[in-house]
């Protein structure tokens, strides 16, 4: 059996469920031409025991051309093992190969959408309902990769009671403190990309973003910067930003971007985010990119 597995991130869902149902899987990436070749290699050999394989190949959008894999996967014929061929694809019903796949006789799974796969998988995994798994994602986001290691996180805490004070405790320690860590090191000029953990890279770009947007809002609103001052208008303006008026407070009081130096920041985070998901540029190197950009305007 073959199956291409398609779509945005929540596609992986699809394909660690699908590990579980053999007794064996390999796993190359299309982008690194020696393991691209022993995939080939790999689907090549027919298996003289029966055998329960899956071998997958990941990373497929990377290939210059997949319709030659497609023409290759047409020469396979060993039942005893699957191919399963992952290719990141974001954009609604414009898959250019699902009809190719479906000639080949593949199954096909096209994850268009992100949240109620995203949900199921926080549900089933931390034996919670609808409502709690949306209370979680709510904190954490919708990103599979962070989600699925923010689960196995919390299931080692709660040690098989479900408790969300535990599980915000974790948050607010592994991500929150430390982001804003991270932010106050960048205002400053004093970030270490090196030093930092690759699960905060994508957190740390919708950071930088929010803190923008605020910042932007702040400069075209020109509040006071004395607290008396600030704390008898916010009620008017509380609505553009939705948060305690403290916070917001602190952030017009150590405003040093002004609105063109924002808009330039909030480009750059819509442009990494997107070169992101079309798997034009890895992660480390968008966030790198972004704090860039602020440290043109930090003295």
């Amino acid at each position: 059996m073959i199956y291409y597995i398609t779509g945005i991130n929540a596609r992986l869902i699809k394909l660690d469920d699908l590990k579980k149902d053999f007794d064996s899987v390999r796993v190359y990436d299309a982008n690194i031409q020696d393991e691209y070749n022993n995939f080939l290699e790999d689907i090549s050999n027919v298996s003289i025991f029966p055998t329960n394989d899956l071998v997958i190949l990941k990373r497929c959008e990377k290939l210059k051309n997949i319709k030659d894999l497609i023409e290759y996967l047409k020469l396979h014929k060993d039942e005893n093992k699957s191919i399963a061929i992952d290719y990141f694809f974001e954009y609604k019903g414009k898959n250019p190969y699902v009809k190719e796949f479906k000639t080949l006789g593949a199954q096909i799974f096209n994850i268009e959408e992100t949240k109620d796969l995203v949900i199921d998988y926080v549900k089933e995994n931390l034996d919670v309902s609808k409502v709690e798994a949306k209370k979680i994602l709510s904190y954490i986001g919708e990103d599979y990769v962070h989600v699925k290691n923010e689960v196995f996180k919390y299931k080692s805490a709660l040690n098989g009671k479900y408790d969300f004070e535990v599980v915000k405790s974790l948050m607010l320690e592994n991500q929150e403190k430390k982001i804003n860590k991270y932010l106050s090191e960048i205002y400053e000029g004093k970030f270490n990309l090196d030093k930092v953990n690759n699960k905060y890279y994508i957190p740390l770009i919708y950071a930088i973003y929010n803190d923008f947007l605020i910042f932007h809002k702040l400069n075209i609103l020109n509040l006071s910067k004395n607290y008396e001052e600030f704390r008898k208008t916010y009620d008017e303006f509380e609505k553009y930003f939705k948060a305690n008026y403290y916070v917001i407070f602190l952030k017009n009081k150590a405003l040093k971007f002004d609105k063109n130096k924002c808009m330039e920041v909030l480009k750059k985070c819509n442009e990494m985010e997107n070169k992101i998901k079309q798997g034009l540029i890895d992660e480390k190197l968008a966030l790198w990119f972004v704090i860039s950009e602020i440290q043109k305007w930090v003295k």
